[in-house]
């Protein structure tokens, strides 16, 4: 459907891109971003926010791109002068964090949308946890960047004391995590109604595969009695019972319309 490409990007945005050459690592992330969200705008419609905004990211991250590439020359004396220089160094900086929460909030409100339509309830509630912790990872970034930039005496040696340049590394890493289960759930369970069940490949060991084979010869035991039952039932009503019986289905259909 498009939920492994959403991980996949979403895996190699954030995780992967923290080194020297993290935009060129969020370029790469947002384009398969970009195209799970346009895969899973077929299926949900609030997939087309991510689309649309991930085509911004994609864009936003070339930019990214050439300033590590261009940093990375300038620190090892390939070229004289980085190509962008410092202020819009920085600028991309807090772009960055504005890109990043539209991403999360996004995804989560995507993903709790597909979850009400198909009903799985066990992903319908977790974006909302995803977000909230990403609100309050985003709440200690603005206050650490205010400290140092306000440079308050009173606000530093808060900020200090309480550690919160560690807690916001702590917050920031769950909060990876949490969204990568999440659009692993997703992946593993909602699909496409013309999805088929993969074969199981075989084991190298034999001990698993004559479980796997008594484990399979169980559930077939087991579809072939129920069936059985079924068909069993189905031929105790005698002709008139079924025509009572389908009278009596007409009858309710009916009252239901009026």
């Amino acid at each position: 459907m498009g939920f492994g490409l959403l991980l996949i990007g979403y895996f190699t945005a954030t995780v992967m891109a923290l080194n020297s050459f993290g935009g060129v690592f969020r370029l790469v992330g947002h384009i398969f971003i970009c195209r799970g969200a346009k895969k899973l705008s077929q299926y949900n419609g609030s997939f087309l926010f991510l689309f649309y905004f991930s085509i911004l990211s994609v864009i936003f991250s070339a930019f990214c791109a050439v300033g590590d590439v261009s940093a990375f020359l300038y620190n090892n004396l390939f070229i004289a002068t980085p190509i962008l220089n410092d202020g819009v160094t920085q600028s991309l900086v807090y772009l960055k964090i504005i890109f990043d929460f539209v991403l999360v909030a996004l995804t989560c409100y995507g993903v709790r949308s597909i979850s009400k339509e198909t009903g799985a309830e066990k992903t319908l509630y977790t974006p909302v946890r995803n977000f909230i912790f990403y609100c309050i990872f985003c709440i200690l970034q603005f206050v650490v960047w205010l400290g140092s930039y306000t440079k308050s005496d009173g606000l530093l040696e808060f900020i200090s004391a309480t550690a919160l340049p560690i807690w916001m590394v702590i917050i920031n890493l769950v909060c990876v995590l949490l969204n990568c289960v999440m659009l692993f759930s997703c992946y593993a369970r909602i699909c496409d109604v013309c999805d088929t069940e993969m074969p199981q490949k075989p084991s190298r060991f034999a001990f698993v595969n004559r479980i796997r084979a008594e484990k399979e010869e169980k559930r077939q035991k087991y579809i072939a009695e129920a069936e059985e039952y079924v068909n069993g039932l189905a031929s105790s009503y005698s002709p008139e019972q079924q025509a009572r019986a389908e009278a009596a289905e007409r009858a309710k259909r009916k009252s239901k319309h009026k």
